[in-house]
C-alpha cells in the first residue's frame, strides 16, 4: 500500500527517496518517519534544529520536515540555516505546526520553505505533497 499512488512507484524505481524529519514530539516524528517509510522513502529522524541541520550534511536529503516549534533552534531557524547549505539549498522544506498562526506561515515563507502542512496532519496526503515538491529525484542514482 502506498500513499502517494503511483508516481511515488515509479520515482521508487529509479532510486530511493530521503528524508530528515525534526520534531520534538517523538510521536510525530515516529508517524511521518513511518508514513514516509511505507512508501519506500529512507528517512533519519531529528529532535530538534540543530540535528536536523547537522544530520542533513552529507546526507542530501531530498525533503526535510521541520516543527515550527522546537526548544533550541527552532523550524524557521533550521530552514533558514538549511538554504544556506549546501545539503538543503535544493531540497524541499516543509514545515509541521499544530498552529495556523499566519506570521509564522509567513516567517517560513519569506525563509524559504516549499510547504507548510499543519497539525493533525492528513497522513494520506504527506508523501503526495512532498513528492511534488521534490525536484531532479530522478536524476540521481543511490
Amino acid at each position: 500500500m502506498t500513499f502517494g499512488g503511483d508516481e511515488l512507484g515509479l520515482q521508487r524505481e529509479r532510486r530511493r527517496l530521503r528524508a530528515v524529519v525534526a520534531d520534538d514530539d517523538e510521536g510525530m516524528r515516529q508517524l511521518l518517519a513511518a508514513v514516509l517509510e511505507l512508501d519506500g522513502w529512507e528517512v533519519r529522524c531529528a529532535s530538534d534544529g540543530d540535528e536536523a541541520v547537522s544530520m542533513s550534511a552529507g546526507y542530501e536529503p531530498d525533503a526535510v520536515f521541520l516543527d515550527v516549534k522546537m526548544p533550541g533552534s527552532d523550524g524557521i531557524s533550521a530552514l533558514r540555516r538549511l538554504r544556506e547549505s549546501e545539503s538543503g539549498r535544493d531540497c524541499a522544506i516543509v514545515m509541521v505546526s499544530g498552529s495556523d498562526d499566519p506570521r509564522a506561515q509567513s516567517a517560513a515563507a519569506d525563509a524559504g520553505c516549499d510547504d507548510y502542512l499543519l497539525k493533525p496532519l492528513a497522513i494520506e496526503d504527506v508523501s503526495k505533497r512532498v513528492l511534488r515538491l521534490v525536484t531532479g529525484a530522478s536524476q540521481r542514482v543511490e
